[in-house]
C-alpha cells in the first residue's frame, strides 16, 4: 500500500531488462529498428483498500447472477484473479472465471456501514477479494461512478442518508431516476417512460428474409444465429442456403439458456440432422413454442466441408455467435471447473469483433415482428430477452416517430435513447476498429414539440441525447424525424420525459 515508489522502480527494472534482452541478445533481429515510445510512471493498483458496506458483493452474487432488490448497476467482466507475487509468481499470470451473463450490484454495497454520509464507488466498494476481481473493471467502475453521483444528489435534495435511501420503500426512486437517464439495470424496466402516450411510426421492419449476398462461411467451428422469440410464439420454419464438398451430413441444434436473460446456450431443445450435396436450400422446422420471452440459438455443428451463405445486412438484436477459441477471453472454448471453485461449466458462445462479424442469410416461413413500435413504451433500454427497440423498414427514407397525449403535457427535459449498436465493440484504440462511428448511430435528427422545432442535431455520435425543454412549455405531441444514420438501419429504444428535481 505504501510502496508505490519501490514498486515503480522494480517494474522499470523489469521493463528495461526485458527490452535490453530483446535488443541485444541477438534472438530478435526484427527488433533492430524498434524503439520504446512510452513507459508508464505510476503503478496502477488493481486492488487496494476496500470498505465494508451494509452488504458485501461476493462470488455467489456474480456466478448465480443474483438480482438484489436495490440493484442499481451491473457488471459482466470475468472474475479475473492475479497472483500476489506478480511477475515473480510461479503461478499463471491470471485465472478467469465467468458467469453465464450479467450480474447486478446492490446499492447497499456502495456506502459505508459505519459512516452515515460516505458513498463508495470504483475499486473501493464493499466486495470480497474474489468479487472485486470482476467489479473492479474500468467500465463497471464508470457505471458505479454515475450511480453514486446521482445517489448523492438525491440524498442531498431529500435530506436522506444513503442507508435511508437504500430502504425498500425508497430505493425505487433512485432506480427509476437512473433508468430515466438511460442507465441500464439488468432485469429492471422504467415505469411509464412517456406517461400515457400513444406511439405511431412511419414504418416498422419485419424479419423474414436476409438475402444471401455476403459470401460464404465454412463451418470451421460451431456457430449459431441468435433470434429472440416472444412468450407463446412458435418458432417459424427457417431456411438456410448451404453448399458442400460432395455429400455431407449437417447437424443443427436449437438451444436456449436456462436463465432467459442470458445468451449462453446451456439448454438443448432439439437437434436435426440431414444429408445433402453440392449447393442446396435446407429447411429446418423446430417444434418449439417459447415459454417466455427469450433468445434462441440455431446452432450449426463444426464441419469445415460445409459452407453457410451469408448476408450483408445487419440488424440490431440479431447476430451470430461462435463456440470457438478466443485467446483474449479464455484458453478454452468451455469453462471447466478444475477444482472446488464454485463456478459453472458451460460453452463460451462469443460474438466476433467488427469487421469480422458475420450474419447468416436465411428466410423465415412467416415474418417475425422483432422491432415493434410498442417497444418504445416498454421501459427496457437495450436487448434483453427481446430486441426491445424499434427500427424502420429498410426502404423507409424518411422515418419518423410520433408520441401523442390526450391531455396537454409539461416537462422540463426529455431523453432520447438511440442504439449505437450494443454488439459493436469500440472499447479501445488498442483493439483497432474499422469505423469512426458505429454504423447504427443516428447521426442527424429533428425533434418537434407540436409544430415548433425544438432541436436539429447533426453529426451526433451519442446514444443518449438529452434535451431541455423551454420554461413553461406545453405540448400534446412530440415528433422525431430521423434524417440520417452512420450507414446501417437506425434504432431507437425510447423517449423519456422527466422533470428536473426541485431544489430543497
Amino acid at each position: 500500500m505504501h510502496q508505490s515508489e519501490t514498486i515503480k522502480w522494480e517494474l522499470w527494472k523489469i521493463v528495461w531488462g526485458v527490452w535490453d534482452y530483446i535488443k541485444n541478445s541477438g534472438e530478435f533481429p526484427d527488433a533492430e529498428n524498434l524503439t520504446i515510445e512510452w513507459v508508464g510512471l505510476i503503478p496502477g493498483k488493481r486492488e487496494s483498500r476496500r470498505f465494508i458496506g451494509e452488504t458485501m458483493l461476493c462470488q455467489q452474487d456474480i456466478i448465480e447472477q443474483r438480482d438484489h432488490y436495490d440493484a442499481v448497476a451491473y457488471g459482466g467482466w470475468s472474475i479475473d484473479l492475479h497472483p500476489a507475487a506478480g511477475v515473480y509468481s510461479k503461478h499463471n499470470g491470471c485465472r478467469q472465471f465467468h458467469s453465464k451473463g450479467t450480474y447486478t450490484i446492490p446499492f447497499r454495497a456502495l456506502y459505508s456501514q459505519s459512516l452515515n454520509n460516505l458513498l463508495l464507488t470504483g475499486r473501493l466498494i464493499s466486495a470480497t477479494h474474489v468479487a472485486s476481481g470482476s467489479a473492479r473493471a474500468m467500465c463497471t467502475c464508470g457505471v458505479l461512478g454515475e450511480v453514486v453521483g446521482r445517489a448523492a444528489a438525491l440524498c442531498q435534495q431529500q435530506r436522506l442518508t444513503p442507508a435511508q435511501l437504500a430502504q425498500p420503500e425508497q430505493i425505487s426512486q433512485l432506480q427509476q431516476h437512473l433508468l430515466r437517464q438511460g442507465c441500464f439495470i439488468p432485469r429492471q424496466q422504467l415505469s411509464t417512460p412517456a406517461g400515457n402516450a400513444r406511439v405511431s411510426v412511419s414504418s416498422t421492419q419485419q424479419l423474414q428474409t436476409l438475402a444471401p449476398d455476403g459470401g460464404w462461411h465454412a463451418l470451421t467451428s460451431r456457430c449459431a444465429v441468435l433470434l429472440p422469440l416472444k412468450a407463446g410464439e412458435m418458432l417459424p420454419g427457417i431456411r438456410f442456403r448451404l453448399r458442400a464438398n460432395g455429400q455431407q451430413t449437417a447437424r443443427v441444434s436449437l438451444l436456449t439458456s436456462q436463465n432467459p436473460a442470458n445468451t449462453c446456450g446451456d439448454r438443448l431443445l432439439e437437434t436435426l440432422t440431414f444429408t445433402f450435396e453440392d449447393e442446396a436450400e435446407q429447411s429446418l422446422n423446430f417444434n418449439y413454442r417459447a415459454d417466455c420471452d427469450r433468445y434462441l440459438f440455431i446452432a450449426f455443428d463444426q464441419n469445415p466441408e460445409i459452407e453457410l451463405a451469408l448476408t450483408r445486412q445487419r440488424l440490431p438484436g440479431v447476430m451470430m455467435v461462435f463456440n470457438s477459441l478466443n485467446p483474449r477471453v479464455s484458453k478454452r472454448m468451455r469453462q471447466i471447473n478444475e477444482g472446488d471453485y464454485g463456478v459453472d461449466e458451460f460453452d463460451f458462445w462469443l460474438p466476433r469483433r467488427a469487421p469480422d462479424q458475420i450474419l447468416a442469410a436465411f428466410t423465415l416461413d412467416r415474418p417475425l415482428s422483432l422491432w415493434h413500435a410498442d417497444n418504445l413504451l416498454n421501459g427496457k433500454l437495450r436487448p434483453e430477452q427481446l430486441t426491445n427497440g424499434w427500427i424502420p423498414a429498410q426502404d423507409d427514407r424518411q422515418p419518423w416517430v410520433l408520441w401523442q397525449w390526450e391531455e396537454t403535457q409539461q416537462a422540463s427535459q426529455l431523453t432520447l435513447l438511440f442504439d449505437n449498436d450494443f454488439d459493436h465493440a469500440m472499447e479501445s484504440i488498442q483493439m483497432g476498429h474499422p469505423d469512426a462511428v458505429t454504423p447504427h448511430c443516428t447521426t442527424h435528427y429533428r425533434l418537434w414539440l407540436d409544430d415548433a422545432l425544438l432541436a436539429e442535431v447533426t453529426e451526433n455520435h451519442h446514444s443518449l441525447c438529452h434535451h431541455d425543454l423551454p420554461e413553461g412549455a406545453h405540448f400534446r405531441q412530440i415528433r422525431l424525424e430521423i434524417v440520417a444514420s452512420a450507414g446501417e438501419v437506425p434504432a431507437l429504444y425510447g423517449l423519456h420525459l422527466h422533470q428536473k428535481p426541485a431544489m430543497p
